[in-house]
């Protein structure tokens, strides 16, 4: 609000130059893949798909189109629903979870074995429940639920 349009164009830029690094990164695992398959990847390159490819053994395109489209499917229904008007009834709390949440989720997208799933899921779900109850513990939700999510051993 109030930002000239050179400021803002300015921000875009600089936002979008960390694609550049994020492809660079990527690229080499995307070696043997079609310009097709390369094409759709490049469309699910965030932060945090690039950061799954990089540290997982399956391959580059799996891990990127997989977390990418349930980012993207989170952004939409994220979208959706706050256009309905989410923020009326209190739904606030619930609504602050969501972010937190879908890493924890994309982290079982990462697990071996169904122990490390469901090890990720009940974590997603633990942090959706503690923000729900504390939403003032914002960040350190995930973080917390993770420390005692690492700690966990059956």
């Amino acid at each position: 609000a109030g930002a000239s349009s050179l400021s803002v164009l300015w921000a875009v830029t600089v936002l979008g130059l960390r694609h550049l690094a994020l492809g660079a990164a990527i690229r080499p695992r995307l070696a043997g893949a079609s310009a097709s398959r390369r094409f759709v990847a490049a469309w699910f390159v965030i932060d945090e798909t690039v950061g799954l490819a990089l540290t997982s053994d399956r391959s580059a395109w799996s891990v990127l189109t997989g977390a990418g489209g349930a980012c993207y499917a989170a952004w939409i229904a994220g979208t959706i629903v706050g256009a309905c008007g989410v923020a009326a009834v209190g739904l606030q709390a619930l609504a602050a979870a969501v972010f937190p949440v879908l890493f924890i989720g994309l982290a079982s997208i990462m697990a071996i074995g169904t122990r490390s799933a469901v090890t990720a899921v009940l974590a997603a779900a633990s942090t959706l429940v503690v923000l729900v109850v504390w939403p003032g513990l914002g960040g350190l939700a995930p973080v917390a639920v993770a420390a005692v999510a690492a700690g966990y051993r059956p």
